[in-house]
């Protein structure tokens, strides 16, 4: 259409050129007519064209619709086609496999914390030692300290220490493969071992014997504050028994695994055990429950309902163990004024 558009621009132009100024109205009547017909051929061109386009848009359309329905078609018998169990599996085996990738990435995740976490852990452990000991400086911090200090010198005293260890091990070694060599005795340094010359300092040897005598007069004192602390514990705890069985008339034995054999003081076969809740051993002793794992063959008629309402339903052992204790006052109370009266 443009191109038509553009040739009768070029068509005018020429005429227009061509033409003298010197034109007759019959040469004007005959150029308007073929103006008038290109015009009309024009127009005739461009709504055959309209109508072929109209045409071949009709035509892409249902050429769409039917693509489009014979897609739906085959996607219905595709899924018609497969079985119902078949595709319950299929989404069984789909959640599995969702399932596991997810727990393999969370097993790698927890890996990488642990790993993580030991690195911190170590890394804490370090710090925790270079600070205990003073020797942690922190980032962008500079230490000045004079040059004679008490550390400093702390530091070459041990250094010193080290080195006359040193020595010595070098030597006693020396002495061990001089005495293998000659399968003899080793002899003392000193004014002893004159012929010999001296085996060991006698400074260093002076200073292993004191040290061995303050080490083991230090392990002595130890030892008798030790057992003056177990018979301070022993006579202690005598007293607490003694002051619990002549308060609240129960006998108490604390066994090593935790567990308390309480024992009434007006029936000894009425004996009870008990231990704390699990999770609880060691554990501080002010939030501490206690749970009933054993009895003896006595106590009063009516423990079975005490043992019920106590300590099953109520949870309860103190006001068990005073209900036990006052039933059995009672009995004992009564096998005596039986006695007295016989």
């Amino acid at each position: 259409m443009q191109a038509l558009l553009a040739s009768y621009k070029a068509e005018e132009t020429y005429a227009a050129s061509s033409t003298s100024p010197t034109l007759t109205p019959s040469n004007m009547s005959l150029l308007d007519e073929t103006k008038l017909a290109h015009l009309n051929e024009l127009e005739g061109l461009v709504e055959e064209y309209k109508e072929v386009n109209e045409q071949l848009t009709q035509q892409v359309q249902e050429l769409e619709k039917t693509l489009h329905l014979e897609s739906k078609e085959s996607v219905m018998k595709a899924v018609a086609g497969v079985n119902q169990e078949e595709l319950e599996e299929l989404e069984k085996e789909r959640d599995k496999l969702k399932a596991s990738l997810t727990l393999k990435f969370q097993e790698s995740e927890i890996q990488t914390h642990l790993t993580t976490i030991d690195t911190l852990e170590q890394t804490l452990f370090e710090l925790s030692s270079e600070i205990a000991g003073g020797r942690h400086v922190p980032p962008n911090t500079c230490i000045l300290c004079l040059k004679e200090n008490p550390d400093q010198q702390w530091l070459d005293l041990r250094q010193e220490t080290m080195e006359e260890n040193e020595v010595l091990i070098r030597r006693l070694g020396e002495l061990e493969e001089r005495v293998k060599e000659s399968g003899g005795g080793l002899e003392m340094g000193g004014e002893q071992g004159k012929g010999g010359g001296e085996l060991v300092p006698r400074e260093s040897w002076e200073q292993v014997c004191k040290e061995k005598e303050e080490l083991v007069e230090e392990v002595t004192q130890k030892e008798k504050r030790l057992l003056r602390l177990q018979q301070v514990f022993t006579s202690k705890s005598t007293e607490f028994r003694e002051a619990i069985a002549s308060i609240l008339g129960l006998k108490l034995v604390f066994y090593p695994n935790s567990q308390v054999h309480v024992t009434s003081m007006y029936d000894l076969n009425a004996s009870f055990i008990f231990q704390p809740t699990s999770g609880q051993q060691g554990a501080d002793s002010s939030g501490m429950k206690m749970q009933l794992v054993a009895q003896g063959e006595g106590g009063p008629q009516d423990l079975p309902n005490l043992m019920h309402y106590w300590i099953e339903n109520e949870q309860c052992p103190p006001v068990f163990l005073a209900s036990v204790t006052l039933e059995c006052y009672d009995n004992w109370k009564r096998s005596q004024q039986e006695e007295g009266e016989v």
